[in-house]
């Protein structure tokens, strides 16, 4: 997924929320990396609402060069700048592959309205053409030029790399991959034709369809794929105890009012569901297959390079 508001030559942009009471000078400190493609206002709202039920002001900051926290440079939860973050499962994988693991999983994950996910915290990758091109499977699109939002997203990239190769892409299939910086963009460039094919978060895709109308004439959803998990809300481990209780009870009681619900409809979200370590187990397997196959294609050792635009 992606992103929102660092700007290219400054820090994380950053919104205060306060709090109705405050019961200390602590300020919980979230960034969201999905932003813009989901939209800011989003975590605004979830920034607002955990610093009233936990009586602590809130500094949520938006990141928009990687969909989570890249994999070869120092993670601003080990260096203790971060105490919550949204961002995309292959960082958090890569976050808890290290020895002394910097985060846990905050055990519940957002539910979007989507039929397919059956109330459950999953999303899909669907891959999109322009309305007028012949493609009517993946299959169709192997020789095409590809969009993806960056190399942290299993939707936008690693998805589409592993089914390329089961569909039997050689070394210039990576050639023909375009870093366009964002799901929104991707949107774009297929509309201008930039590109070809793009895979994009479904929430995404809903969200734009809705705002949008005139989207669904210019484009169409060839399959999607997936279920996956959706993107970890993660707690820096080294919070204390009683402050990750705290973080954890909110957030499962995010749905819990008629209020709240009728609010998170505005993006889509109809309440929170359980989530387990294990449930990204599916995406570990993905990750790990499509770098595989990565590496057999021809893809740089390295991973992680910032995009070249801003999201």
């Amino acid at each position: 997924m992606k992103r929102s508001g660092r700007s290219r030559r400054g820090a994380p942009q950053a919104a205060r929320a306060k709090p109705r009471q405050r019961t200390g000078a602590r300020v919980l400190r979230l960034r969201t990396y999905l932003t813009p493609s989901v939209p800011r206002s989003l975590f605004a709202y979830l920034a607002t609402y955990l610093g009233e039920r936990l009586g602590m002001a809130t500094d949520l900051q938006i990141e928009t060069h990687h969909s989570g926290p890249p994999r070869n440079v120092p993670d601003p939860f080990s260096e203790g700048e971060l105490d919550l973050g949204f961002f995309c499962a292959p960082p958090y994988i890569w976050l808890q592959e290290r020895p002394d693991p910097p985060v846990e999983l905050v055990p519940f994950g957002l539910v979007f309205d989507d039929p397919r996910g059956a109330g459950r915290p999953v999303y899909f990758s669907e891959i999109v053409v322009r309305a007028d091109h012949p493609a009517r499977s993946f299959a169709d699109l192997v020789d095409a030029r590809w969009g993806y939002n960056d190399r942290e997203s299993l939707s936008g990239y690693y998805s589409v790399v592993q089914t390329a190769a089961e569909h039997g892409a050689d070394a210039t299939f990576l050639g023909r991959l375009r870093d366009m910086g964002s799901h929104l963009a991707s949107l774009r460039g297929l509309r201008r034709g930039i590109i070809d094919a793009a895979a994009i978060d479904s929430s995404v895709l809903a969200l734009r369809w809705r705002r949008d109308p005139t989207l669904r004439a210019d484009l169409r959803v060839v399959q999607g794929l997936g279920p996956w998990p959706i993107q970890p809300i993660v707690k820096r481990r080294s919070l204390p105890a009683r402050l990750k209780t705290a973080v954890v009870t909110a957030i499962g009681a995010l749905g819990e009012t008629a209020e709240r619900r009728r609010a998170l409809r505005r993006w889509r979200v109809s309440g929170v569901a359980p989530m387990t370590d294990a449930d990204f187990d599916v995406e570990r397997r993905a990750l790990a297959r499509a770098q595989s196959l990565e590496r057999a294609l021809g893809a740089p050792v390295s991973a992680g390079a910032p995009s070249p635009s801003a999201r």
